[in-house]
């Protein structure tokens, strides 16, 4: 009842049951989810938990079968629909692996990785370069691990080289977050390309923030 919900409204109303069983509970204050625990019925959870797993799935799928039959049933889920809900996605996951590289080695796509555990890179080298980002943040005790930055980009380049018989040529580092002395790293572990975020690049050229039309395009974004 508290984090069923959690996707975006208009997901929801693609759903009428979905939608209903939203009304049902109301908002999602203690109060009301406690009276929701009165009012719900079990087939209301049996129906939550299909829909709210459905929703998550690309329309491309949700028209086509083994999910099509359960989006046009609507409601009155049983426990063999949900079967059938979590099946689908096991075998969608186990596909991610094998399509992206598909496409990688038929040259239609590139497949980028990030460092081993997603980790903020900069502050693993030296946790006072969390000052160059922000000076009025609050640091804790200096931190410095720079062979263990080293470790999370080894080892992500290793993980890639399994999945798709190649060594990766991008990064996408933990957050965007880079620094001077994480980009020397990033391309002594053999990564040709990493990219970060506006901010980081506003900061770096000296300029603050970029200005922006009315259309929401940076103005000079090759300054």
């Amino acid at each position: 009842l508290e984090r069923f919900f959690d996707t975006n409204p208009r997901i929801v109303t693609r759903f009428p049951r979905y939608a209903e069983l939203l009304r049902k509970r109301g908002g999602g204050s203690a109060g009301e989810v406690d009276q929701a625990l009165v009012s719900y019925a079990e087939a209301d959870y049996r129906d939550l938990q299909v829909l709210f797993n459905l929703a998550w799935f690309d329309p491309e799928f949700l028209a086509a079968e083994p999910l099509a039959s359960l989006v046009r049933k609507g409601k009155g889920y049983a426990e063999a629909d949900k079967a059938i809900v979590f099946g689908e996605a096991d075998r969608l996951v186990r596909e991610v692996v094998p399509v992206h590289r598909r496409l990688r080695e038929a040259g239609r796509i590139e497949v980028i990785t990030t460092p081993y555990a997603h980790p903020i890179l900069p502050l693993i080298y030296n946790s006072d370069l969390g000052k160059a980002a922000d000076p009025t943040s609050k640091s804790p005790p200096r931190f410095s691990r720079p062979d263990d930055a080293v470790a999370h980009l080894k080892r992500s380049a290793e993980l890639y080289e399994a999945a798709f018989g190649a060594a990766p040529v991008g990064l996408w580092p933990g957050e965007g977050s880079l620094s001077q002395e994480v980009v020397r790293l990033i391309a002594d572990a053999g990564y040709r390309w990493t990219a970060s975020g506006e901010t980081a690049l506003a900061k770096s050229l000296g300029i603050g923030s970029f200005a922006r039309d009315s259309r929401d395009t940076p103005v000079a974004a090759d300054a």
